[in-house]
């Protein structure tokens, strides 16, 4: 394969600020692009404050040119979350690890059908950290012909 191929899809964070009470975000990962050429796969995952939606926090990872083997679809590395403090509204950072899988075939890699599917878990911060999350993601291809 070559090119890249955009997916879009929903995520789920699980989090806490400064020491503050576990919350859920619910959102979406707004983009991912793999590309084959690079073998990189970028990230765009949002969770809003938006409590009438289910989601409590609001949290963001922009990770890019995270390393994609493109025999396995396996994809990862260190990521950046951000979230807003409930008890100051700074924005607050903690570093962590995502770990992905892109799955396909050769119909979907030759763009014949979008079918492509991801998913894919994160953690970030430790018990010394400010902000702590664990969460998930799951995505497919964008469908071009609707």
């Amino acid at each position: 394969a070559s090119g890249q191929y955009f997916l879009r899809g929903s995520a789920e964070v699980y989090a806490r600020v400064d020491d503050g009470s576990l919350q859920r975000g619910a959102g979406d990962l707004e983009d991912m692009v793999a590309d084959f050429d690079t073998q990189t796969v970028s990230i765009n995952l949002r969770t809003p404050f938006d409590p009438s939606a289910g989601s409590q926090i609001e949290t963001s990872i922009q990770a890019m040119a995270l390393p994609l083997n493109v025999v396995t679809g396996t994809f990862g590395g260190t990521i950046e979350m951000s979230s807003r403090s409930d008890t100051t509204g700074e924005i607050v950072t903690s570093a962590g690890q995502l770990r992905g899988n892109l799955n396909g075939d050769e119909a979907g890699l030759s763009r014949l059908v979008e079918n492509m599917t991801t998913s894919g878990l994160f953690t970030v911060g430790d018990d010394t950290e400010r902000l702590q999350a664990d969460g998930g993601f799951w995505c497919s291809q964008l469908n071009y012909g609707d």
